[in-house]
């Protein structure tokens, strides 16, 4: 019973060290004037802190300096962040970028492009802020990834997510991978998609897909309840999800925030889920590497290394080479044939069969 926990506590710990973890958080106009305010840089930076990647929405920053100053500020921190960001996206003169923050010694930037969603002069593309798509890789497992990022128009809300589906569809014929998340504000609850509006949207109604972050949770700071942030996983990608760890990250709560603070700072929470760093290989199934943790309950392993210090306790291994020298003390089962074929039979040395549940949500 000790390997056994031993074992299962050894991979546990194995899963979180070589983990990912991914937030997405609509951070609320962020711009110039935000990133002037140190106080919310502060809060900003410790939420960035907590990802490996994570994908920031709203980003209103045509020449990046709002961009460039989360950034210094960030890299005071432990660990240093680099950044992949959009161009601006939006069909009118509002316009917004999707920024991902990602730690460089736990992911790198494959390659990535924006969805060509159709002619935006003529009125015939489908979305407001068409995603922008990256593939990341983990440098522990090296291990690819798709991300597939959307904010979506609220008035929109069910045609563009429904339009995601064809965006997975996309991805899989230009790179030849199904290990795909989306995520982002999806506008997916209260008034915006209701009832029946779910059974138009393919995303949903193909149960392929996973939605991880369901339809009874909180993810805005405003005292309406609504699921607006998601994330999505291809039934690949699930594979790679450490259970239970999606999640909606209430930061008023965990930095002990006023609620007028943490409106300042979004009226979004993150959400957010923890990824094993590559393709699934579940827990050992054979023998530990390392030495046992106690002695073996059965016979040794092995004839003695020298000649025994006194007389032989059981029948000789072969024929006598004389006579007896007394009555034998019992009558022999059979020589031994050798050294015993099979391990101790000990206790069980492989962990349990399943992942770690993931962290708490705070």
């Amino acid at each position: 019973m000790r390997a056994l926990f031993t074992g299962g506590l050894l991979w546990a710990l194995l899963q979180i060290g070589t983990s990912l973890f991914l937030g997405a958080f609509n951070i609320k106009s962020f711009g110039d004037k935000k990133a002037s305010n140190s106080t919310l840089m502060d809060i900003i930076s410790t939420i960035v802190h907590r990802y490996d990647i994570l994908l920031i929405q709203e980003v209103r920053d045509s020449d990046l300096s709002a961009t460039k100053l989360l950034m210094d500020h960030v890299n005071q921190g432990p660990g240093q962040y680099s950044y992949i960001v959009s161009e601006p996206l939006g069909r009118s003169t509002y316009k917004e970028r999707y920024l991902f923050l990602y730690r460089e010694d736990t992911v790198s930037v494959v390659k990535n492009y924006t969805y060509d969603d159709g002619c935006e002069p003529c009125g015939t593309d489908i979305f407001n802020r068409e995603p922008f798509v990256v593939m990341f890789s983990s440098r522990n497992s090296g291990g690819s990834f798709v991300l597939i990022p959307q904010h979506t128009s609220p008035d929109w809300a069910i045609k563009e997510v429904d339009a995601l589906y064809d965006v997975v569809n996309d991805v899989r014929t230009r790179w030849h991978t199904d290990d795909i998340l989306l995520l982002g504000d999806f506008n997916t609850g209260c008034s915006y998609v209701t009832g029946k509006d779910w059974e138009t949207i393919r995303l949903f109604t193909d149960k392929s897909f996973q939605w991880l972050i369901s339809n009874d949770v909180d993810t805005t700071v405003s005292q309406s309840n609504c699921p607006y942030d998601r994330i999505v996983a291809t039934a690949d990608m699930l594979k790679r999800v450490v259970l239970g760890s999606a999640a909606v990250y209430n930061y008023m709560v965990d930095l002990h925030l006023s609620h007028s603070l943490t409106l300042a700072v979004s009226d979004h929470y993150p959400v957010e889920v923890r990824l094993t760093a590559g393709p699934p290989s579940g827990p050992p199934s054979g023998p530990p590497s390392g030495p046992p943790s106690g002695p073996p309950s059965g016979p040794p392993s092995g004839p003695p290394s020298g000649p025994p210090s006194g007389p032989p306790s059981g029948p000789p291994s072969g024929p006598p080479s004389g006579p007896p020298s007394g009555p034998p003390s019992g009558p022999p089962s059979g020589p031994p044939s050798g050294p015993p074929s099979g391990p101790p039979s000990g206790p069980p040395s492989g962990p349990p069969s399943g992942p770690p549940s993931g962290p708490p949500s705070a």
